[in-house]
């Protein structure tokens, strides 16, 4: 992951820089066709400019962590290698890493018509080509805003108001991820997650440890309880994390064995949540949706410095004290 840090970014550096397009064509196997815009020696700088306090900033004393369901952008950069099994199952992706060792091969057509290549591409790409015949690539989500219709803009000059005569492409300095010798770089994870369509791998994810909570018998109403999870982004992705953590095996554990430790959890955070007699959750409607949600994810706590109680937005275990997974189903009665 450490790789970015060596990287020299810099105009001595750089033997050629081209834009790329994943274009939406069907009259491809994959569905896209890759396309490019060559871009003058003379630009190169312009191009690098744009980029660089971003870049510098990012270069100068990085924070790495790799990616994880529940990261936010918050400053870190979170890695990925380019060989994660999610990506490798999504054709834009192994398009774009295709295209990107193929950006100076006659299998990259250069584009002929900007106006039908910025409404049906999803993202660019500025791949720079460095001394060392490695690659640089800076990713973008296209917007409706990178795109500027010359009927709509105008300029003055000499105190006239003058129309374009060409359409223009415009960018910004942001960046959503960076692909750099085996690692992906995720600056953007939003608009990484749209673009490689992790959401419906959250929702597999989730679906997973529904199966989970169903084969465990902890919930009276469960057919509703699901219905209503998978309704809401916000809690499948909660689910997705849980499954993917396999913390859940530690609060099952303890409603078997310890139901009262649940109960007295209940109590404690004042929570709108019932047991029944068979120590089972009761599902009553979507009010207590997050709650049972964070309860069964353990993500109350009391702080050890003020006492006060807090609701975990993510956990990060400080020392390797996380719960075994272990296999565990309770029996239906």
């Amino acid at each position: 992951m450490q790789n970015l840090k060596l990287c020299k970014l810099e105009l001595e550096n750089i033997k050629n820089i081209s834009l790329l397009f994943l274009n939406k064509n069907n009259k491809f196997a994959d569905g896209y066709e890759p396309l490019k815009a060559i871009i003058d020696k003379d630009l190169f700088p312009k191009i690098l400019n744009i980029y660089n306090n971003p870049i510098a900033t990012l270069l100068s004393n990085p924070v790495f962590e790799e990616f994880s369901y529940d990261g936010k952008d918050d400053g870190t950069i979170q890695c990925l290698g380019k060989d994660d099994p999610q990506l490798n199952t999504q054709v834009l992706f192994k398009l774009l890493t295709k295209s990107i060792q193929e950006i100076n091969s006659s299998n990259v057509d250069t584009i002929s018509n900007l106006d039908s290549v910025m409404s049906s591409s999803s993202l660019y790409a500025f791949v720079f080509n460095l001394n060392d015949d490695s690659t640089f690539t800076i990713v973008r989500k296209i917007y409706s805003s990178n795109y500027l219709d010359k009927n709509g803009v105008f300029f003055f000059k000499k105190s006239r108001l003058n129309t374009l005569k060409e359409n223009l492409f415009s960018i910004d300095s942001k960046i959503d991820f960076i692909l750099y010798k085996d690692f992906i770089y995720i600056l953007g994870k939003y608009n990484f997650e749209t673009l490689f369509s992790y959401n419906y791998h959250y929702q597999n994810k989730a679906n997973n440890l529904l199966v989970t909570l169903e084969d465990s018998n902890i919930l009276e109403n469960y057919k509703e309880f699901k219905e209503d999870c998978l309704d809401r982004r916000s809690i499948v992705k909660k689910l997705a994390i849980l499954e993917a953590s396999g913390d859940i095996n530690s609060f099952l554990n303890k409603l078997d064995n310890n139901p009262k430790f649940i109960q007295d959890t209940i109590k404690k955070y004042n929570l709108n949540i019932t047991l029944n007699s068979e120590n089972k959750i009761i599902y009553s409607d979507v009010a207590t949706l997050s709650e049972i949600i964070n309860l069964i994810s353990e993500n109350y706590f009391v702080s050890d410095i003020t006492q006060r109680k807090c609701l975990a937005n993510r956990k990060t275990y400080l020392t390797d004290n996380k719960p075994k997974k272990k296999s565990r189903t309770r029996k239906k009665k």
